[in-house]
């Protein structure tokens, strides 16, 4: 089993529905693949962690590649996995852009960065933390 964290940039502005229907698809692909994880959307932007079988992933993360609701895709870490960090979810999503998101306790470093930014690229961990801030939310 691995984890892998990516980031990417929205090829289209996103509202609340279109981005609704995006996670209810991911969730359906992720659930015939054994997949799980969490989404990001802030500003135009992706970040994202699966988690699964390593040719489960291999095979999405192909898909992601090409998928053209998104573009400029970077790996941001990939690693074996013992246990899953999120196996609850298929994909659990949170949408930064709304307020609710934004008063999430220890957010306020985040808020000003962006998720496909360098900062991101130039720290993994950092995705790693703000991904676990959302990820004890749920």
């Amino acid at each position: 089993m691995i984890s892998i964290t990516f980031s990417s940039t929205a090829s289209e502005e996103h509202n609340g529905i279109s981005l609704l229907r995006m996670v209810q698809k991911c969730r359906a692909v992720n659930q015939r693949w054994d997949v799980t994880g969490m989404m990001l959307y802030k500003d135009g932007a992706f970040l994202q962690v699966l988690e699964g079988p390593d040719r489960a992933i291999g095979s999405l993360m192909q898909s992601v590649q090409t998928d053209p609701r998104h573009f400029g895709v970077v790996v941001l870490s990939e690693e074996p996995l013992a246990e899953r960090e999120y196996p609850d979810w298929s994909m659990a999503f949170h949408n930064l852009d709304t307020a609710a998101s934004q008063s999430v306790p220890g957010y306020a470093p985040f808020e000003p960065l962006a998720l496909n930014g360098p900062e991101f690229q130039s720290d993994p961990d950092l995705a790693q933390d703000l991904l676990a801030l959302f990820r004890n939310q749920l």
